[in-house]
């Protein structure tokens, strides 16, 4: 992105600098964050030592990180991997659902054998996922799911939490979330923007 501005600004110098800059983090991120044999991108690693420390937590934020910014695109086999690995360890496997953060997330931990609550900010992540794989109508399917899941848990007056009780529904946390909010309505956008691009309909997009 600071490399197209640049360029926009005509600093082909400052543009040409920022994208060798992100190459070079790009190759960093593929050759110490991935795992070729168990497909997922790691949470991070720790330098302070002479060695490497990896810390192999299976966290949203990795994956997400990887196609939303652009080191790989969406249709890539690491990303898809990774997305498949972290829904199995991620998807809160309730009546409720939903994705957690990160493996062993203890922050308002109800008790039993789940990764996580549910937050609505990673499970909009991986509807928009979803929403960059879709070649069709057919493909929207689990994003509507996604919407209508947020829909389902908010309150009456549409108001959204950071997080929910994996068993009951019930809003944890800060609620009403400013991010979770932004999250859905990025969502939705983008749901509406695809439909387009698709040609199933024109985008008309919700009073924000």
């Amino acid at each position: 992105m600071a490399s197209k501005l640049a360029t926009l600004l005509g600093k082909e110098t400052a543009a040409e600098k920022y994208k060798e800059a992100a190459e070079a983090i790009r190759g960093g991120i593929l050759k110490y964050l991935y795992d070729e044999d168990e497909g997922y991108f790691y949470k991070m690693i720790h330098t302070e030592g002479k060695q490497i420390e990896k810390d192999k937590t299976i966290d949203m934020s990795a994956i997400y990180g990887v196609y939303r910014f652009g080191v790989l695109e969406p249709e890539d086999a690491k990303v898809k991997k990774g997305v498949e690995k972290t829904i199995e360890r991620l998807e809160v496997k309730s009546q409720v659902g939903g994705i957690a953060r990160y493996e062993g997330d203890t922050y308002h931990h109800m008790g039993g054998n789940y990764p996580g609550n549910p937050w609505v900010i990673t499970t909009m992540w991986l509807a928009q996922y979803y929403i960059a794989l879709a070649k069709s109508e057919v493909d929207m399917e689990p994003v509507k799911k996604l919407i209508y899941w947020v829909k389902k848990y908010a309150n009456p007056a549409g108001i959204i939490p950071e997080q929910f009780n994996p068993y009951t529904g019930e809003h944890l946390s800060a609620s009403p979330l400013v991010e979770s909010h932004a999250e859905f309505v990025t969502t939705i956008i983008s749901y509406l923007e695809k439909l387009e691009k698709l040609g199933v309909c024109k985008a008309r997009y919700p009073i924000i």
